[in-house]
């Protein structure tokens, strides 16, 4: 799952109130039918000019993958 950047924020907002309006209607049309799931989050990366999370939507991928990224991290000079 990507989620957009946020480039910058505009003050006043370039949407209007129907855009709001609008927005919600779709959303309340469309979400419903969508099948729920987790999100596990990991890890925090943070960048000169952005930030990232770390994440996956299934925690035994999540585990494995930070498992991995522990050991790497932890034995870099033995790490290929």
């Amino acid at each position: 799952m990507t989620i957009k950047n946020i480039r910058v924020i505009n003050n006043p907002p370039h949407f209007t109130e129907g855009d709001v309006n609008q927005a919600g209607k779709v959303f309340s049309q469309i979400i419903p039918k969508h099948k729920r799931f987790n999100v596990y989050f990991y890890r925090l990366l943070l960048f000169p000019n952005n930030l990232a999370l770390l994440g996956t939507s299934m925690e035994m991928i999540g585990k494995r993958i930070m498992t991995r990224w522990i050991w790497k991290t932890n034995n870099a000079d033995v790490a290929s």
